[in-house]
């Protein structure tokens, strides 16, 4: 059981991981183009990848 547990919190944890570092390379990259604000450039990329999907 704990073993079991304990992988999914790692897989868990690996996907938050992921998602954090496609966020701050978005945001690096909107800001490079734009030179926006990285509150707007958050708010913009998960507009834009919600709509995506």
């Amino acid at each position: 059981m704990k073993g079991k547990n304990l992988v999914i919190g790692l897989v868990l944890l690996i996907i938050v991981s992921c998602v954090a570092v496609y966020f701050a390379m978005q945001i690096t990259i909107n800001n490079m183009e734009n030179g926006m604000a990285p509150i707007e450039t958050v708010v913009e990329s998960i507009e834009g990848n919600s709509g995506a999907v």
